[in-house]
């Protein structure tokens, strides 16, 4: 009786040599595929950069309470991943005897290469600041979740970085 399993098992071989390489090559190609997926989540998912905004403010103050009792002259974004999108709030005060406009000049990337992955705005409309005023305000930090940003990361060896952000009069109302 084992006899006959054992030949019956051998001609099903001998027939299926073609499925049996199919499944194979399937088996093989499932492996690889996922072996590459998890390289590329493992390279991505793991990659974290620590950061710190400096901020640099010309006719306006930079706080952290609308009390504006606890200057700031820098932002701790924490730790940063591809794909990230960080808000920091700050309150800003109008040192100026007029009504101003302001600016923000996001300059001094270090690395420099890395303005290209991660952009940072804020929400301020534009409105005039009468003096003394006091105006909350909010940084967002994105980091580009792109393959070339994570290379970038990656091939650079970046284990953080800094950024100013420059505050800045550009309209008087006179």
């Amino acid at each position: 009786m084992l006899g006959e399993i054992l030949r019956s098992a051998i001609d099903f071989i001998s027939n299926s040599k073609k499925m049996i390489v199919v499944i194979v090559a399937v088996a093989l190609f499932s492996i690889a595929l996922s072996a590459a997926i998890s390289v590329f989540l493992e390279r991505s998912d793991n990659l974290r950069v620590p950061s710190v905004g400096n901020i640099r403010v010309f006719g306006v103050g930079a706080y952290w309470d609308v009390a504006c009792t606890n200057e700031t002259g820098f932002i701790n974004w924490g730790t940063v991943y591809p794909g990230s999108v960080i808000n920091v709030s700050i309150y800003l005060k109008s040192l100026s005897n007029r009504e101003v406009i302001l600016n923000l000049n996001v300059t001094n990337w270090d690395p420099p290469g890395l303005s290209e992955y991660i952009t940072v705005s804020w929400n301020y409309s534009g409105k005039f600041l009468a003096p003394g005023e006091v105006l909350p305000v909010t940084f967002t930090l994105k980091m580009s979740d792109s393959t070339s940003a994570v290379d970038y990361i990656i091939r650079e060896k970046v284990s953080g970085f800094n950024v100013t952000l420059k505050i800045y009069p550009t309209t008087y109302l006179k």
